[in-house]
């Protein structure tokens, strides 16, 4: 699904309903501030991208445990984010841009 550049998406929707996306990019939603926690839902969800989602604060999968065909994570430029979920031992990214990040999740 891409949902890239759209300027005035603030929060996204649920996901429950749509367990089967593989790819959601949602690249320059410059006003988006909540990703919703169902995202954890997404079993077969393998690209995420939130670059440049300069408004985005916090980031929150609900149980990244689910997410385990996350292979992508793209998060540059989102310079806002405050916190990231705790991936230790749950995903096998093949991916991972964190570019301009100010936090790490802290165990």
């Amino acid at each position: 699904m891409d949902l890239s550049n759209s300027k005035n998406l603030k929060v996204t929707p649920r996901f429950e309903m749509i367990q089967n996306l593989e790819r959601l990019d949602l690249t320059g939603c410059i006003s988006l501030l909540e990703v919703h926690p169902s995202i954890g839902h997404l079993t077969e969800l393998a690209f995420l991208s939130l670059q440049n989602c300069t408004s985005l604060v916090t980031l929150d999968f609900g149980n990244a445990r689910r997410l385990r065909s996350l292979r992508v994570l793209r998060l540059a430029g989102c310079t806002k984010l405050e916190n990231t979920p705790d991936f230790s031992g749950t995903l096998i990214l093949q991916y991972l841009d964190m570019a301009m990040h100010k936090f790490i999740h802290d165990s």
